[in-house]
């Protein structure tokens, strides 16, 4: 597998944006069925400069753009196969004590089979795929599920050699406390987890927390 990309804006950065989105695509489900299903996994990330702004973080950052080439790929194996991409996937998902590309091992319970049986209750997804399988017309209806891993925080040591990042608490007049911190949270549930670390060093309720 071949991921192409552009250089960042960061010299020193390439090789650890590259490197993301090279480690997500073979430790995603899909991922470790085509290792699987061609008895070897190879990857490289070459860098193509072009005249384009440069890329980074939530600007193009790879990863993103690698899982859904190999949800593509998943797909049309599916599909040659005679499957639904979900069943074919079901069959290879990772699960515990599985052995990764970069020599790494799930040490403990994958929930997946868990999560696709609370989505499809919450969904009725394998019902509507059912449904959506034959349409015709101009405007068809379609429901589909992706699954992939990405890790949290930078890649390797980032946040130690390059972004050095500081937190800090402050105590209010009220006696509530408030988490200073440079980090954004989209989503990532960083503000529940620095309130709860903070909760439970304090000993205070999560009521009494500001982030």
């Amino acid at each position: 597998m071949e991921a192409i990309s552009k250089p960042v804006k960061k010299k020193d950065h390439d090789a650890k944006i590259s490197g993301r989105a090279l480690y997500v695509d073979d430790h995603v489900p899909e991922g470790m069925l085509l290792g699987r299903l061609l008895h070897s996994a190879k990857a490289k990330g070459p860098h193509y400069p072009d005249c384009t702004v440069p890329c980074g973080a939530y600007r193009g950052f790879g990863a993103p753009q690698t899982f859904f080439a190999v949800e593509m790929m998943m797909d049309h194996i599916a599909r040659e196969m005679g499957l639904d991409s979900l069943e074919l996937k079901q069959k290879y998902m990772v699960k515990q004590g599985d052995a990764t590309s970069t020599g790494g091992k799930y040490h403990f319970h994958v929930p997946l089979p868990e999560m696709i049986e609370q989505i499809d209750e919450l969904t009725n997804y394998r019902e509507k795929r059912r449904q959506y399988r034959n349409q015709t017309g101009r405007y068809r209806k379609g429901i589909g599920m992706s699954m992939f891993f990405h890790g949290c925080g930078f890649t390797g040591s980032g946040e130690r050699d390059i972004i050095k990042a500081v937190v800090r608490i402050r105590k209010n007049p009220d006696e509530t406390v408030e988490i200073l911190a440079s980090n954004s949270d989209i989503g990532q549930g960083l503000k529940t987890t620095f309130s709860k670390i903070v909760a439970d060093t304090l000993g205070i309720s999560l009521d009494w927390i500001g982030f």
